[in-house]
């Protein structure tokens, strides 16, 4: 029995050999390392529009399945190898993506970034720029990011913003559209019906900025290609609000981002139009007559709708009945009855019904037929009436009048005018 205990304790591990610190303090800290950078993955991807669900699922799977692969295995240094190819192959992996996507500034564990942390050239802080004030969709506004706790990438990614927006308010845009390319984004502004393109923009920093809005927003970060809407504001130094609609969207290219400026469809003056100056008189001696039609002709995106909401903006609202006809208004107007119609014989009810309160000025943004141009011509006989026609010059625009009234006489029978915006 003595010998039988005696070799029982011989064949068994000495004191203290089921413990080594050496080893469990390599496990801890690979553990932390990989727990502090699985939120960081998550973050990253999130700021950088990638696929942050797949990221974040591919940094905890790999991590966890190497951990528990690590403890099953009876090697240490064989659970070790396969912790890190698992756990640090999807960081790794994750490094490689990103750093595709972002400028050289933005780049990690490269030898210029490493080099750059210890000898503290990328301590240097970007200034933080501010332009214009940022309201949500609910009116709350958005602080700028605060330089002494902001990383570098927060703080470029609110003055590429804050540049988009100063340099739409700048040049009056009505409508600015970032479409993507392939290998940058087109950047166009549209100014009075003239579409002027601007400095492209890289394909990152067009997801930075699309991020921005949509995150302001609330909008969801992770749809690619439905479009989404969001209403936002933005304030000048002089106190100046202006509310902008923006719109995104997916392409075969990347998302694409529309903005349309609210304040920038209605002026407050005629004269801001850009019209000869011989045209202001007549135009002016129009709406303060009594009765007649004036026509606005153009082309799509023109300017029309400007021109007509100025028009009734430089009337007297709360003396003068101001009345609108609109398939889809640009805006509301302050003390003026907007009204809409879906199809053109709601239009023609709605035109019936209106004519019956005799407004002082009504404005119609288009005649579908031969019923709504007898009921525009009878109208004119005893109001003002503004009727937009798509047409590119003077002449096709009185040709498609008498085509849709059906006779030369009756279309020029009230007609006061004719307005080309070219």
């Amino acid at each position: 029995m003595t010998d039988i205990l005696s070799a029982a304790l011989v064949g068994s591990p000495p004191t203290g050999g089921y413990f080594d610190v050496v080893k469990l303090v390599s496990m801890l800290v690979l553990v932390v390392s990989w727990l502090i950078a699985s939120p960081w993955v998550s973050k990253d991807a999130k700021r950088l529009c990638m696929n942050k669900g797949f990221w974040t699922a591919m940094t905890l799977g790999g991590g966890v399945a190497g951990f528990v692969l690590w403890l099953v295995i009876s090697s240490f240094a064989a659970g070790l190898m396969v912790y890190i190819v698992l756990a640090g192959g999807v960081l790794g992996a994750y490094v490689l993506v990103r750093n595709s996507r972002v400028g050289e500034d933005e780049k990690i564990l490269t030898p210029k970034s490493i080099l750059g942390a210890f000898s503290g050239g990328n301590k240097t802080r970007l200034a933080v720029t501010d332009f214009v004030k940022i309201y949500n969709p609910h009116g709350k506004i958005i602080l700028p990011p605060k330089p002494e706790s902001a990383t570098r990438p927060e703080v470029k990614q609110h003055n590429m913003v804050q540049e988009l927006l100063q340099e739409t308010l700048w040049r009056r845009a009505s409508r600015v559209d970032i479409s993507p390319t392939a290998d940058s984004l087109r950047v166009r502004y549209e100014v009075d019906g003239v579409v002027t393109e601007a400095e492209p923009m890289s394909l990152q920093d067009g997801e930075s900025v699309i991020h921005y809005f949509k995150t302001i927003a609330s909008l969801d970060l992770e749809e690619h290609r439905r479009p989404q809407q969001a209403q936002i504001s933005v304030t000048t130094e002089g106190g100046v609000q202006t509310d902008i609609v923006f719109m995104t969207a997916g392409t075969t290219g990347g998302q694409r981002i529309q903005f349309r400026v609210l304040s920038e469809v209605v002026r407050q003056e005629l004269g801001e139009l850009g019209m000869p100056e011989e045209i202001l008189p007549k135009l002016s001696k129009f709406c303060d007559g009594e009765r007649g039609l004036l026509i606005i002709a153009g082309r799509s995106q023109s300017g029309q709708t400007s021109t007509q909401y100025s028009i009734l903006r430089a009337q007297d609202a709360y003396i003068k009945q101001l009345v609108t006809l609109e398939a889809k208004p640009e805006l509301d107007l302050e003390n003026v009855t907007q009204h809409t119609y879906s199809t053109p014989a709601e239009l023609t009810k709605t035109l019936a019904s209106v004519l019956r309160h005799g407004p002082d000025i009504l404005m119609i943004d288009g005649c579908p037929d031969l019923s709504t141009a007898r009921l525009i011509i009878d109208g004119a006989a005893q109001t003002n009436i503004i009727l937009a026609l798509k047409a590119r010059d003077s002449f096709t625009a009185l040709a498609k009048w008498i085509q849709l009234t059906g006779s030369a006489d009756a279309a020029v029978s009230n007609l006061n005018a004719i307005l080309c915006q070219a």
